[in-house]
């Protein structure tokens, strides 16, 4: 099952298969949000807390030096809206990455190719319905990779950002605006977009999205925000980028 963040009927496909076992698609008290919940091997539901396990690797174990410090780099709830909580946080190897997609063994080539080592997943979803017409976050989710150098983390983060794409199951329920956004010299590299769902149905909540891209050095970050009535802010998403970026060492 693909990690799938979606914003009012427009699903942001991340692209990127959960860990081991079976993986079923929860929804959220927010209804502009789906999200696969992953289960850890036995079956058991990975839930906030839990300790970040690594899972076999395609072309080993993964490498938990890196997905430690990925895993104490990455933003946390202290760093972002109140109504925001964690849902899942784990390490995220290429076979993982790679398991769920159109064509896997393509993608795991490209991965192993541009020297993708492994990463971390983290998700935050909203725990409660926003309220009408007010602005709130319904969802974050980030996916820190390492590489084996600068070039092929630069080529990577071009390759994998390929992989996030808008994908509407009822194109005509909705407008959809994307735009690029200029967050200014963060990192060694920055690229970001905005995205705007506005229902064609009146009453309905338009819905705001970020998909950035960032790297430092052999570090990559893909941070997609989600939220509603104007949430989340352009200065959110430049501090959350800035702060990531200050993070990674």
């Amino acid at each position: 099952m693909r990690l799938v963040a979606a914003v009012s009927g427009l699903a942001i496909m991340a692209l990127v298969a959960c860990s081991s076992g079976k993986n079923t698609v929860s929804r959220t008290a927010v209804p502009s949000v789906t999200a696969v919940s992953s289960r850890a091997p036995g079956n058991a539901v990975a839930v906030p807390g839990t300790a970040v396990v690594s899972a076999q690797g395609a072309t080993g174990t993964g490498n938990a030096a890196v997905e430690d410090r990925l895993t104490k780099a990455a933003l946390q709830k202290s760093d972002l809206p109140a109504e925001l909580e964690q849902a899942n946080k784990q390490a995220w190897t290429n076979k993982q990455y790679a398991a769920e997609q159109k064509d896997a063994a393509a993608f795991q080539q490209v991965l192993d190719r541009q020297g993708r080592i492994s990463g971390v997943i983290v998700q935050f979803l909203a725990q409660a319905t926003p309220q009408p017409n007010a602005p709130a976050m319904v969802g974050m989710l980030e996916l820190l990779s390492t590489w084996q150098n600068d070039a092929g983390a630069k080529a990577g983060l071009a390759e994998t950002l390929k992989a996030v794409t808008p994908q509407g199951a009822q194109p005509n329920t909705v407008k959809v605006e994307t735009e690029p956004v200029d967050l200014g010299a963060i990192g060694d590299e920055v690229v970001a977009t905005h995205l705007r769902v506005t229902p064609l149905t009146p009453g309905q909540p338009v819905s705001d999205a970020y998909i950035i891209g960032l790297r430092k050095g052999k570090d990559t970050v893909i941070l997609i925000l989600s939220g509603v009535n104007g949430a989340p802010a352009l200065d959110l998403a430049k501090r959350l980028t800035t702060l990531q970026v200050q993070r990674l060492n």
